[in-house]
């Protein structure tokens, strides 16, 4: 459950609207937008090309921008000037996620054009938490036996 809260006065109210953001569900990974006018939610369509739903809080609204070429999405961040978001992503040929497999760091446009980033061989990318400034980015990932956060510059 979703809801917006005013921080002076404490009342709340539940966004109805963002329930819908659960359904076609994978595992729970939403991020809010830097501007707080959008949740964006990533889908597992079985055997489709993975997509993110994207919820206007603002008007109740919501669009859903296929991942071509990537069957699911592991951690879903939005960038720091909120026009692209980033996701650790599975290639469709292989199962599962996490361990020694390749799961590189994408960078996905609201249009759904999407471009890797970041991919190393035995190293499966969760996510990409970009700094306030977008200057920086720290990325968690996996190895088969070990995890680690990185900073990533100039990307």
């Amino acid at each position: 459950m979703f809801f917006s809260f005013d921080p002076g006065t404490g009342a709340s109210t539940e966004l109805v609207s963002a329930s819908r953001i659960d359904k076609d569900a994978d595992v729970p990974n939403w991020a809010l937008s830097p501007d707080g006018k959008y949740l964006a939610r990533s889908i597992l369509k079985p055997n489709q090309d993975a997509a993110i739903r994207i919820l206007s809080i603002v008007d109740g609204s919501d669009r859903t921008v296929e991942v071509k070429g990537w069957s699911r999405l592991i951690g879903i961040y939005w960038s720091a000037d909120g026009k692209n978001l980033w996701a650790g992503g599975v290639n469709p040929m292989r199962a599962g996620f996490g361990g020694s497999g390749n799961c590189p760091l994408l960078e996905i446009g609201l249009d759904g054009n999407t471009r890797v980033m970041a991919s190393v061989s035995d190293v499966c990318f969760y996510v990409g938490i970009p700094s306030p400034d977008g200057r920086y980015l720290a990325v968690e990932g996996a190895k088969a036996d070990s995890s680690n956060v990185w900073l990533m510059e100039n990307f």
